[in-house]
């Protein structure tokens, strides 16, 4: 199913490397939420590939990932509040919903018909 995969979104960077290590082709499409949410919103949504699929939305982004050069994975990985306090589901909450809005942006306008 991974292999199949135009663009995989995991939590954090660990998850996105493991991805990678299933398929040699991932790199390119894998990517944790917090990363592929800085590189689509560090340019706007107006310059996502329209209708074109999530493969070359997932290609686009490959190539601005120099946008992440400096950018440490304590900022934009999802944390795990599995077995933890409430504050750190709450984190995690925050954490998703402020990465979310660019992906979801990028991905509606990625499948949008150029019609």
């Amino acid at each position: 199913m991974v292999e199949a995969a135009d663009l995989v979104i995991g939590a954090t960077r660990q998850h996105a490397t493991f991805a990678d290590g299933l398929v040699r082709a991932l790199p390119q499409r894998s990517w944790s939420l917090g990363d592929l949410a800085h590189v689509l919103g560090s340019d706007g949504a107006g310059s996502v590939p329209l209708g074109e699929g999530l493969g070359v939305l997932a290609a686009w982004a490959f190539e601005r990932r120099v946008l992440l050069d400096g950018i440490h994975a304590d900022e934009t990985d999802v944390i795990d509040p599995y077995g933890r306090p409430l504050p750190v589901w709450d984190l995690m909450d925050n954490q998703i919903s402020v990465h979310l809005p660019p992906v979801l942006t990028a991905l509606r306008a990625a499948s949008r018909s150029r019609a």
